[in-house]
């Protein structure tokens, strides 16, 4: 597959050589060369960020989000290390290295390096591993990989940017979609049954049930509990180990979902769906779309009419 062309554009603030815990310099200590610079809004919004380093790379951090690197340039020998794993490699064009969150990294190369590079947030894969019933699964580490169709759906995003997502919020989310189906279909493991104090694959499918089927409604975290016959007390904790994200926090999620096919599908007015998804108003709802996904219930609808 043939890499695209990231053309260069200015940023409109000085980009910042630290992205989600790692900081990145070039051999003499300068920050790299910054080809492009995009985040959508919103707490989905991925990050990206291509950077050039013409003087060699050193990367170290403990890493807040999960990144993505993919070589953008010519190959170049590379040591990492992710925690305990280290590898000195020949890196090819196109080749991928995913950092899981929370891990210790580093990175050195004494040649010229031109790397894409995706932030991911961590609530935003959890959220998407349980909404499809795989609590507890985790991305795996990867020091040297390949993978066209991951690297296209990276393409699409930066490509997206360098077009001042034109395509809108409707179409951002569907990228990111995409790059998240890409990563949970090839890319992780775990998610099995029940262990002792987390919740199995069939409590989340039981869970996403109830909400589906009592969306226009109250929602108590008690009667949740009770379907996964857990303690009520511990319920919490449970979820939050669990999933990675407080049950209120992830039942809003699961609204917003429903809300926004809602409004894709244009058969409602905006207060009818706010009503439809559990929201207590329009206000409410128009507080947690924008939160989440960076722009207003309205501009949603408009974007896919």
């Amino acid at each position: 597959m043939s890499l695209p062309l990231i053309r260069s554009q200015p940023a409109q603030v000085e980009p910042d050589r630290i992205v989600a815990g790692t900081i990145f310099s070039q051999r003499g200590g300068d920050g790299p060369g910054v080809g492009l610079i995009g985040q959508y809004p919103g707490e989905n919004g991925l990050k990206l960020v291509q950077m050039r380093f013409r003087e060699g790379v050193r990367a170290e951090g403990s890493t807040s989000d999960h990144l993505l690197f993919v070589n953008l340039g010519e190959k170049h020998q590379i040591s990492c290390r992710l925690n305990h794993w280290s590898s000195h490699h020949e890196e090819q064009t196109g080749d991928l290295a995913i950092c899981p969150a929370g891990c210790d990294f580093e990175a050195s190369a004494d040649s010229s390096v031109n790397v894409l590079l995706c932030a991911v947030p961590k609530d935003l894969l959890s959220f998407y591993l349980a909404e499809y019933a795989v609590p507890r699964a985790n991305l795996l580490q990867h020091l040297n990989g390949h993978d066209e169709q991951l690297n296209r759906a990276l393409f699409d995003l930066a490509h997206e940017i360098q077009t001042g997502f034109c395509g809108g919020a409707v179409h951002w989310n569907d990228l990111t979609e995409t790059l998240l189906g890409r990563l949970v279909q090839d890319h992780i493991v775990g998610g099995g049954g029940a262990g002792r104090g987390v919740l199995s694959p069939e409590h989340m499918a039981r869970i996403n049930g109830y909400v589906a089927e009592n969306l226009g409604e109250a929602i108590n975290v008690d009667a949740i509990a009770d379907l996964v016959v857990r303690g009520r007390s511990q319920f919490p904790k449970t979820f939050r180990r669990s999933v990675g994200m407080s049950p209120y926090q992830y039942i809003v999620r699961l609204r917003l979902k429903f809300a926004l096919e809602m409004m894709r599908r244009g058969e409602m007015t905006l207060a009818e769906v706010a009503a439809a998804t559990g929201f207590t108003d329009q206000s409410h709802f128009t507080h947690w779309v924008k939160r989440i996904y960076g722009v207003t219930p309205l501009k949603w609808a408009y974007a896919v009419r």
